[in-house]
C-alpha cells in the first residue's frame, strides 16, 4: 500500500468518526428535547392550576434517565446533570432553588448546553 493509499484510507477512517460522531450528538439532542419538551409542558400546566402528578413526573424522570446515555457518549458533564435531572423528577420536594442551581439542572441551563451541543455539530 502507497502512501496515497494511506492517506486515503485515513481520510476515510476520519470522515467515518465524524459521521459516527455526528449521529451520536443527533441522538443526544434528540433525547434531552423530548425530555426538555416534556417538562415545559408539565410546568406550563402546573402554572395553569392543574394538581401535580407523581405519574407524570416519573415519566418525566424517565426521559431524563433514558437521555443520560445517549448525552454521555458525547458530554459525560452534560450527562450527570441528565442523571440529576432525574433523580430530581423523582424527589422535586428535597431539592431548593440553589441546589438546582448549583447542580445546573434549571430548565433554562439544561436548554442552554443542548444548543451548545447543537451549535458544535
Amino acid at each position: 500500500m502507497g502512501p496515497a493509499s494511506v492517506l486515503t484510507s485515513v481520510g476515510r477512517f476520519i470522515n467515518q468518526l465524524r459521521f459516527r460522531r455526528s449521529d451520536q450528538t443527533s441522538e443526544a439532542i434528540a433525547c434531552v428535547s423530548r425530555a426538555l419538551h416534556e417538562s415545559e409542558k408539565y410546568f406550563l400546566l402546573l402554572e395553569r392550576g392543574h394538581e401535580r402528578s407523581e405519574e407524570k413526573e416519573h415519566q418525566i424522570s424517565d426521559l431524563w434517565e433514558h437521555a443520560a446515555e445517549p448525552v454521555r457518549r458525547v458530554d459525560r458533564e452534560f450527562s450527570s446533570w441528565c442523571r440529576y435531572k432525574a433523580r430530581y423528577w423523582l424527589t422535586r420536594d428535597r431539592y431548593t432553588p440553589e441546589e438546582i442551581k448549583q447542580l445546573n439542572i434549571g430548565l433554562d441551563n439544561m436548554n442552554k448546553r443542548m444548543h451548545e451541543l447543537m451549535d458544535e455539530n
